[in-house]
């Protein structure tokens, strides 16, 4: 209880002060050493992977939210919440022992027969990026208990994985929720509430709200996209995970980046829900606030209706709609009732069509999605799309760059063709001056040292051209023909 799925990417500690000490008193109160509990169905033979990264609170230099962290897996009988509570005081156990043993960036943790495991993660100080593998001995359900909580350290990538899919947790424990943990550990400065400097107020991020600015996707990269092949997407992904586009301002400014974010925001926003596999669905979150959104029309699910119209300058109220759907406990029905459903379609409406929504609505709604049926489709505006308009100068779609490509071609072609020609003109004179003033006169001086074979060339050229005078006349024997 209290715990929140591993797919809430929110920046901890970047929506209020951040703790001098890097603790909160009201860490301890429920008396055990973790601060986050989750369980995991897992696979033997399957190599799973913890990935944290540096972040910055503010406009302080990145760092990670701890240089370590301690941590402890052990089996469980059941996968509930009920079932990690009867473990906890095992953990505790584990996580206080002063032989805990370092792990060092890279290592793998091993749950071998014994069922359990523990370790202090020691965090690569030189990277942006470490992460520890893990592998379990049998198949089941494993509760991982860490000294953190893990989001604190989530910066672009999915805390846990087993590539390229996101793991998520099947039950969460009893401890600080992270949607109440507001500290930023080892960073001392203050940042603002919404994870973002005070002026930072329109987010073009994520597609939402004023997208008036935006390009239109169809005029960059992605061009028109075809949602019922996803091959496009699973490529732009693999390209945002291997250029390591999520470090800095590297997904704006990086045009593969850029381009491929641009793809994948496509197929997100004009495809139905199901079309992206989990995995690149959930992952896409994590890049909405990385990367520079492009316009397209929502897609519009022909069997719900139209969503209300949202006040985009009442985020108090959204944000307290948003808390309704736990305290009325919405999630028991699928949000179905008439007063859940109706919660869910405001809080639909203001996320896509708002650029302000509250930092909990932004990331908790794509917790809730996996829980609600139904819904509602975000009117879209009538905007004509023009490739040529000032918004799209700084982009090239496919269709441009084929068209370049081609043009080009086509250009090189006409080039290569001048050039030849030109070598042929030039040597074609080349040799017939040669043959005028040198090679005919020595020609003719050499025949005249050896007349018969000058008579013997003449001959040879009577008998070739009665042979070619009886073949256009069809006299000449078929052989001869032949």
């Amino acid at each position: 209880d209290g715990s929140s799925p591993l797919d809430h990417d929110e920046a901890h500690g970047q929506d209020g002060e951040c703790e001098e000490d890097g603790h909160d008193d009201e860490d301890e109160e429920d008396g055990h050493v973790d601060e986050w509990a989750g369980a995991f169905n897992l696979q033997q033979g399957q190599t799973y992977r913890w990935n944290f990264q540096k972040k910055a609170c503010g406009d302080d230099t990145p760092a990670y939210a701890e240089t370590s962290m301690k941590m402890a897996v052990l089996k469980l009988t059941t996968c509930t919440t009920a079932g990690i509570e009867l473990v906890h005081a095992d953990a505790d156990t584990l996580l206080e022992e002063s032989t805990i043993a370092n792990v060092t960036a890279g290592s793998t943790i091993a749950v071998t027969s014994s069922n359990s495991a523990s370790g202090n993660l020691q965090m690569d100080l030189t990277s942006d990026n470490t992460y520890f593998m893990m592998t379990v001995s049998t198949d089941g359900c494993y509760v991982v208990f860490f000294e953190h909580v893990p989001y604190e350290f989530e910066n672009g990538y999915h805390v846990f994985t087993t590539d390229p899919v996101d793991v998520e947790a099947e039950a969460l424990g009893d401890g600080s929720s992270p949607l109440d943990h507001d500290e930023a550990h080892g960073q001392d400065s203050e940042c603002e509430e919404d994870g973002h400097d005070g002026e930072d107020e329109e987010d073009d991020g994520d597609g939402h709200g004023n997208t008036s600015n935006q390009p239109d996707c169809e005029c960059t990269a992605a061009g028109q996209i075809n949602c019922a092949d996803t091959t496009e997407a699973n490529n732009a992904i693999e390209t945002l995970r291997t250029l390591n586009c999520a470090v800095g301002d590297t997904c704006v400014t990086n045009s593969e980046c850029r381009d491929s974010y641009f793809v994948l925001h496509s197929y997100h926003d004009a495809c139905d829900s199901d079309t992206l596999p989990s995995g690149i669905e959930n992952e896409y979150h994590e890049w909405e606030e990385q990367c520079l959104g492009c316009y397209i029309p929502l897609y519009q699910n022909p069997a719900l209706g139209e969503c209300p119209e949202a006040d985009c300058s009442d985020s108090d109220h959204i944000e307290h709609e948003f808390e309704e759907l736990a305290e009325l406990n919405c999630g028991a029905n699928n949000c179905t009732s008439e007063e859940c459903q109706a919660i869910w379609d405001e809080i639909i409406a203001f996320h896509d069509s708002c650029p302000n929504a509250p930092e909990a609505v932004e990331q908790g709604l794509h917790n809730w999605e996996g829980i609600c049926l139904g819904g509602c489709n975000v009117h879209t505006d009538d905007r004509v799309i023009d490739c040529t308009a000032e918004n799209n100068a700084a982009y090239q779609s496919k269709s441009s760059s084929s068209s370049s490509k081609s043009n080009n071609a086509i250009g090189s072609g006409a080039i290569i063709a001048v050039v030849v020609v030109v070598v042929v003109v030039v040597m074609g004179i080349g040799f017939g001056l040669y043959w005028q003033f040198y090679l005919k006169g020595k020609t003719k001086e050499n025949l005249m040292k050896e007349p018969h074979k000058l008579e013997e060339i003449k001959q040879n050229s009577i008998v070739s051209m009665a042979s070619m005078s009886s073949i256009a006349q069809g006299t000449a024997p078929a052989q001869e023909v032949v």
